[in-house]
């Protein structure tokens, strides 16, 4: 893999970090800038379309275009299908975890970085805790009236009452468990902590708002410590 002087600063943070101990949010910024510009540098952003959808999604406030908006029309296309299943698990899949911890992986091996941050499983937590609060702060804004927003069971479920015409997404955001009302069904459940990240759309014109939980979508079997 062609290296950078993108890729030199990176392992030169990810080093101090091994060094201290320690990380910032900062430090995750950083990061990922650099391995934002290290992909456009090498015109990969293609190549690597969850890393890049992260990298944009922490950086900037106004995303109207590009490898956003097509992560955004998949979570429009499974918000809006008819049946009675919980969209979570498969929006969990869309913005995989799991996929943006192994291409940075990749990127990281091929030009003889170290991986420990990424390879361990509690040091990869911390990594997405710092990265978390930059997603929390930047909801997602579709085009206006891109996504029609139809009525279907899940909804249902949770008692709201949306008009099945002239609705659209407006909105898609991460928020953590303790911004939701206490008596949210979605909080209730044997597996829910308040720590534990929730998903949310905002359907218009009625500004109503919907959520459920963001998934792991890979176990402790995948990291090697």
């Amino acid at each position: 893999m062609t290296n950078t002087t993108h890729l030199e600063e990176i392992k030169r943070r990810i080093e101090e970090i091994e060094k201290t101990g320690n990380s910032t949010r900062d430090d995750i910024r950083l990061i990922l800038v650099d391995l934002r510009l290290h992909l456009e540098s090498l015109n990969w952003s293609r190549k690597y379309r969850e890393l890049m959808f992260y990298c944009n999604w922490s950086l900037h406030n106004k995303l109207d275009r590009g490898i956003v908006q097509e992560f955004l029309k998949k979570i429009a296309e499974v918000t809006t299908q008819e049946g009675d299943e919980d969209p979570s698990k498969q929006i969990s899949e869309i913005i995989s975890t799991a996929r943006l911890r192994l291409q940075i992986i990749e990127i990281l091996q091929k030009a003889g970085i170290s991986t420990l941050l990424f390879d361990n499983q509690q040091n990869w937590k911390n990594f997405f805790d710092r990265l978390l609060p930059f997603l929390i702060e930047r909801p997602l804004q579709y085009k206006k009236g891109n996504w029609l927003a139809r009525l279907f069971k899940w909804i249902q479920k949770l008692r709201k009452e949306v008009a099945k015409e002239e609705t659209y997404i407006r909105s898609f955001s991460l928020l953590e468990a303790k911004s939701l009302v206490t008596d949210h069904p979605l909080r209730k459940g044997p597996n829910l902590k308040p720590s534990h990240c929730f998903w949310r759309i905002t359907v218009m014109p009625f500004d109503e708002t919907f959520e459920g939980p963001l998934y792991y979508t890979e176990d402790r079997s995948a990291f090697k410590s």
